[in-house]
């Protein structure tokens, strides 16, 4: 999705099953969780590219999760600069885990 530095865009985040121990990529294609909901959930950002580019501010910097029936919920959230991100949400105590 292309968006100036500063313009709105929705983030849509998806809680998934932790399926087994080990798993290497990040819970790809794991089933999601309907049920999960949890308040100041931070979200971080990673700089892919350009190398050496700023990262900048993403806002918001957390997020409150509720359930939903496809267990996505979508954020109304800004970047203050151009490249390619990724944005992760968590870790969050969830149920003790």
């Amino acid at each position: 999705m292309f968006r100036k530095a500063g313009e709105a865009f929705p983030l849509r985040i998806t809680p998934v099953a932790w399926t087994h121990d080990g798993d290497t990529d990040l819970c790809l294609g794991n089933p999601p969780t309907p049920s999960f909901s949890a308040g100041a959930i931070p979200l971080t950002l990673t700089l892919l590219a350009p190398a050496g580019g700023d990262s900048g501010v993403l806002l918001p910097t957390s997020y409150t999760h509720g359930m939903s029936a496809s267990g996505q919920q979508t954020v109304n959230a800004t970047l203050s600069e151009v490249g390619v991100f990724r944005v992760s949400a968590g870790p969050v105590n969830y149920q003790g885990m």
